[in-house]
């Protein structure tokens, strides 16, 4: 159906996201790690880089199968990331998310949005087929839609690894020539 063909992008850009977000914490789990220890939530390495395994499973059955019971459980994925990071803003402290193996990118409201609107699209593609399907029923057997995904995933990425540094307040800058001069006093 044309709702169906529609979501399609949307929601496989929704489930590579989480893919990456899986194979980052299964590559660099310290970022997640420091960001739940930052709630007081204790998480040994084996617990994040698990925690990415089941991100990575699910992002690619959930693209590939599709179906009634996997779009919803990527929706419940992402609504669980934006009530993590709202408590990381209410906590304070944090520097990192964690969600992509840096410890560069501070929680931003940003970032909850855009969790909420991957929910949204999540539950939206409830009952897509899989993705053969999907692919066979697109124009150029599904490799224009391919590239917007790829593209999309692309933009998306950058949104939420690089827009949050940019838009996070100025850190104070310490001259090295300061620290110098207060220890030669």
């Amino acid at each position: 159906s044309w709702s169906m063909t529609a979501i399609a992008g949307p929601y496989l850009i929704v489930c590579a996201i989480l893919g990456l977000g899986g194979v980052a914490k299964l590559v660099s789990p310290q970022p997640a790690r420091r960001a739940l220890h930052t709630l007081r939530v204790p998480a040994p390495i084996a617990a994040v880089r698990a925690l990415g395994l089941a991100e990575l499973a699910l992002a690619v059955a959930a693209a590939l199968v599709g179906g009634a019971i996997l779009p919803p459980m990527v929706g419940a994925a992402y609504l669980a990331f934006a009530v993590f990071v709202v408590a990381m803003l209410r906590g304070g402290g944090a520097t990192s998310c964690g969600c992509f193996g840096s410890s560069s990118t501070p929680p931003s409201w940003l970032h909850v949005a855009i969790n909420l609107v991957s929910a949204a699209v999540a539950f939206a593609a409830t009952s897509i087929p899989a993705l053969g399907t999907t692919l066979s029923e697109q124009p150029g057997a599904g490799v224009p839609l391919i590239g917007l995904v790829v593209v999309g995933t692309y933009l998306s990425f950058v949104l939420l690894t690089l827009l949050p540094t940019v838009l996070a307040p100025p850190q104070p800058h310490i001259s090295p020539f300061a620290i110098i001069n207060e220890t030669t006093r």
